[in-house]
């Protein structure tokens, strides 16, 4: 299995993700400042899945939901999972999206992937 980070960021953010302590495990990153494409603009889901040396339709995107993210990653031929456990932390949790699965705590993503969408 391979990872890829695919993140819209600004240009404070790269440095935090490149010396963040988790950067280290993914193979492959791609930021939005970097590549000038943002999520949910396919071509971004595209670039990493390209890098990876993989197909879109090989890929798992996982993530909150956010900018459209889920539907992007849709879009570009990939199976998108929505990430709730750290969005459940906040004073309001965000509710589940319909037409993704949904992985409550981490551990959820391997019942995911196993799962057809």
């Amino acid at each position: 299995m391979r990872l890829a980070i695919i993140s819209n960021c600004s240009s404070e953010e790269v440095k935090v993700i490149r010396q963040s302590k988790l950067y280290k495990y993914f193979d492959q990153v791609v930021l939005s400042y970097e590549v000038k494409m943002q999520k949910p603009d396919i071509r971004i889901y595209k670039e990493g899945a390209d890098l990876l040396g993989v197909a879109a339709n090989e890929c798992i995107f996982i993530g909150d939901g956010g900018s459209n993210e889920l539907e992007g990653a849709k879009m570009a031929g990939m199976k998108a999972i929505q990430a709730k456990w750290y969005t459940n932390q906040l004073p309001h949790k965000r509710d589940s999206m319909d037409g993704f699965l949904t992985a409550e705590e981490p551990l959820d993503i391997l019942q995911c992937v196993t799962q057809g969408t």
